[in-house]
């Protein structure tokens, strides 16, 4: 017996469904917007498949993906309800959900600072064009923008608060979320086996809880007070503190890569 797999599900529905289409795909399914939490197109179709799995209405999402998007090849999302291996332990299927959800929020960790950086380096574009003469030595952009603050013109002021409420609200909330579940998940006790992957992964998660906690620090007693402040970094020019895990995605997908297996 062949039953949906719901991984391969979320990832064809992410490939083949625009944010728009995915609304549309929502509202024939009878689910509305709010019942699905996510700022991003991945956390949504995470939840979106979690909901129906929840719902026991896999099958009918599935068939509705097949109905509106008939030349993808939908049956190979399809799996063998029991086929040998270790996914067929409960303990690992839920594991395995609950680092999906884990890469959910690092995913969109990264778009909420992909699309700050973006800000960020327009107001440093803009100091550098218009204050070309005025640039004092710095320590990097947060020092740039602060040094420079009695001296930003109308438009610069405008992106530098912009750059300050993505910290103060986007950067701060899905820290918060991520912290949250790195807090709470003790990756190696989830696993029925404590494989290469997991440990990495608890390694990677022990640097992680190290960051954030240092983060929130920052936060709090620098960023936080002082109007002047946009940004939070740690392992920028200035050294503050423990960097972000360069190895966390990795380690997420080689635990969900050995999963599958």
């Amino acid at each position: 017996m062949l039953v949906i797999d719901p991984v391969r599900l979320r990832d064809h529905i992410l490939n083949h469904f625009d944010p728009e289409e995915l609304n549309s795909l929502m509202f024939e399914l009878g689910i509305r917007k709010g019942d699905i939490a996510g700022a991003t197109v991945s956390a949504r179709v995470e939840e979106l498949v979690a909901y129906c799995r929840r719902q026991g209405q896999l099958e009918v999402l599935y068939a509705e993906c097949a109905r509106l998007r008939p030349a993808v090849d939908w049956p190979s999302v399809r799996v063998a309800a029991n086929g040998p291996g270790p996914a067929a332990d409960p303990r690992l299927v839920a594991a395995l959900s609950e680092v999906r959800t884990f890469k959910a929020l690092l995913d969109e960790g990264r778009e909420i600072y992909l699309r700050n950086n973006a800000q960020r380096g327009r107001l440093r574009d803009l100091i550098h064009a218009n204050h070309a003469g005025d640039i004092p030595p710095n320590k990097g952009y947060d020092d740039l923008f602060y040094k420079m603050y009695d001296r930003l013109n109308e438009e610069e002021m405008a992106l530098f608060r912009i750059v300050r409420g993505n910290t103060r609200v986007g950067m701060h909330r899905i820290n918060a979320r991520i912290y949250d579940w790195a807090d709470t998940h003790n990756v190696a006790a989830m696993f029925p086996e404590q494989t290469p992957p997991v440990l990495a992964l608890e390694r990677e998660l022990k640097e992680l809880r190290s960051h954030l906690s240092e983060w929130f620090s920052k936060y709090e007693e620098t960023f936080k007070p002082d109007p002047k402040r946009t940004l939070v970094y740690l392992n920028d020019e200035n050294q503050h503190g423990t960097r972000w895990p360069p190895g966390l995605n990795g380690a997420v997908a080689a635990v969900l890569a050995e999963g599958m297996n």
